[in-house]
């Protein structure tokens, strides 16, 4: 059993609900990361991605 999926055939709304609950025990587990609530830790998540994608788009280009 995968305790990171959510129940099989679960509706999109208790997927959302059952990342959510994950992702704040994993702000209350991170005592290193800088995340006070989901809100920053969305953020954190989208800055990495751009920044990932940015860094991906600059080393192709050469």
């Amino acid at each position: 059993v995968n305790k990171y999926r959510a129940p099989h055939k679960a509706s999109e709304g208790a997927k959302y609900i059952d990342l959510a609950l994950k992702l704040r025990q994993a702000l209350r587990q991170n005592t290193k990361n800088n995340a006070k609530n989901l809100l920053e830790l969305d953020h954190a998540i989208w800055q990495w991605y751009y920044d990932l994608k940015n860094k991906s788009e600059t080393n192709t280009s050469r």
